[in-house]
């Protein structure tokens, strides 16, 4: 959400949202603007530190839109994908609710040197590059890009309706037993509400 702008009403969640919410669809019931700010993958805490940087930057919406998958809620904190999200700040919020020392040291490694966050890509691509191929994602990025824009954040799919889940992945995933949330997202969940 653009800051400083008010009355717009962010979609927050994970991929549920980011494929299942258009905002113009929110916008014709609102009559107000809004904009998709999830995050495929995204866990309770990326929702959580987007809502805060809202408000703070002066968005006052009428509504916001929270998604907290089952499957997510269960996860563990991978530190790859935290250390674009994360200011300083919130990386230290967060080590401290995980509990997870280690976590905090990936997360500031991979913002400070770049070559220790995208080291898996730059190994990937020598190795590609080592037996004359190209792993280059530069096409796939810039129409996920155009999609986002023309979409304000979500990710409109073709009608042919290609996303798709199968019925024993949900079952196995959603309907098991012994399911229990990582505790860090659940003080996250309760925080973002």
């Amino acid at each position: 959400m653009p800051s400083g702008r008010r009355g717009r009403d962010p979609l927050l969640g994970d991929s549920q949202i980011k494929y299942g919410l258009q905002p113009r669809v929110i916008e014709n019931a609102l009559n107000q603007t809004a904009y998709n700010l999830s995050i495929i993958a995204g866990q309770a805490p990326g929702s959580y530190f987007q809502l805060r940087r809202a408000l703070a930057a002066g968005a006052r919406p009428r509504a916001v839109v929270l998604d907290f998958e089952p499957i997510l809620l269960r996860m563990p904190f991978n530190a790859r994908p935290w250390m674009e999200l994360l200011s300083p700040h919130e990386t230290i919020e967060l080590s401290w609710r995980t509990r997870d020392a280690n976590f905090f040291t990936m997360v500031i490694l991979g913002r400070s040197l770049p070559s220790y966050h995208w080291r898996s890509d730059l190994r990937a691509a020598l190795l590609a590059a080592f037996h004359g191929q190209s792993i280059s994602q530069r096409w796939n990025v810039a129409v996920a890009r155009r999609n986002f824009d023309a979409n304000r954040g979500a990710n409109v799919m073709p009608a042919d309706g290609a996303f798709r889940v199968g019925d024993d992945i949900l079952e196995r995933h959603f309907c098991n037993a012994d399911w229990r949330p990582d505790p860090a997202n659940v003080s996250f969940v309760r925080a973002a509400c």
